[in-house]
């Protein structure tokens, strides 16, 4: 499973976390805060999914010492309490890609780029594209959590023609 991984993984670390400064995880699910509770300060924690669960908030304050960085102000919002040190947020230097807004061969499209969830809206961006008749090109993660919302509201509005799932 999972979880059985995760804290074989998080044991390793923890029998040679003496080699390291710092140690930086990126686990949304606090699994290592009770191994590593006594040398909390030397680990930063960095969260790249949803805090606002009910469970998070309570299961947080049990150990208030772990510094965190979010990867955006809203998700702070989930974990108010936690020890923020900064928010580092995800994308590209702005100067990789250039948009181009002349005509070009290909015909125009609208992209999603992201996750398959609920909270992400890509039911939104077929709305969009449907109305406006543009194709929509879809490129996004199917987590487990999100496959049963994919299968269920996602993939039946993929026509292949006009909403099109590139993977």
């Amino acid at each position: 499973s999972e979880v059985a991984a995760h804290l074989s993984m998080l044991a390793q670390v923890r029998e040679r976390a003496s080699e390291f400064d710092v140690i930086h995880f990126h686990l949304s699910h606090f699994l290592h805060f009770s191994f590593f509770e006594d040398m909390a300060q030397r680990t930063v924690t960095t969260p790249h999914g949803r805090l606002d669960y009910v469970d998070l908030a309570p299961a947080y304050e049990r150990f208030p010492r772990f510094p965190m960085i979010s990867i955006s102000h809203s998700q702070k919002a989930g974990l108010a309490k936690a020890n923020w040190l900064a928010t580092i947020h995800h994308g590209l230097p702005t100067g990789i890609y250039e948009p181009t807004f002349g005509a070009t061969a290909e015909e125009p499209y609208l992209a999603f780029l992201g996750r398959f969830s609920r909270d992400k809206r890509p039911d939104r961006a077929i709305e969009i594209a449907l109305r406006s008749g543009l194709k929509l090109k879809l490129a996004a993660k199917i987590g487990d959590d999100d496959r049963a919302y994919f299968q269920e509201v996602v993939e039946p509005l993929i026509d292949g023609d006009r909403i099109v799932y590139v993977g």
